[in-house]
């Protein structure tokens, strides 16, 4: 498999506390630039006065950036529309996306969770030793 092979987007549906036929379609892969808009980079002090900085993954982000459609159902069976407008106007609603229910929210960012743990290196012995955490006497 090539780096810029296409994967199938990943349909989850039949979860619990989901009505029947909802359903939330994830993209197949997580992509660098999917990654970039998840993470936050944060800068702080630590306890000697040193700069130390750390990323963290923003769960609202990730679930706007993965879910590239949905079949949800609010109020009176109503669906819930992902997206608005038509054509060149159509944008996704990212306000709708940030108030996903826990019910909803989690088996999607399971699935997210999934998916990046696929892309993870699993041989660290390949890389530079500074790389991969270890220090190199001087």
């Amino acid at each position: 498999m090539g780096a810029f092979t296409t994967k199938p987007d990943i349909v989850i549906k039949d979860k619990p506390g989901w009505e029947d036929g909802e359903y939330i379609t994830i993209k197949g892969v997580v992509e660098a630039g999917d990654v970039d808009v998840m993470s936050a980079s944060i800068a702080q002090m630590d306890a000697n006065g040193q700069p130390q900085v750390s990323s963290k993954t923003s769960m609202v982000a990730s679930l706007q950036c993965m879910i590239v459609d949905w079949m949800l159902m609010g109020d009176n069976k109503q669906q819930v529309p992902l997206f608005e407008g038509m054509g060149r106007a159509r944008r996704k609603r990212l306000d709708v996306i940030a108030k996903l229910p826990q019910a909803y929210m989690g088996p999607v960012m399971v699935a997210i969770g999934e998916l990046m743990g696929e892309s993870q290196v699993e041989d660290q012995d390949g890389f530079l030793p500074g790389v991969n955490g270890l220090s190199v006497p001087s």
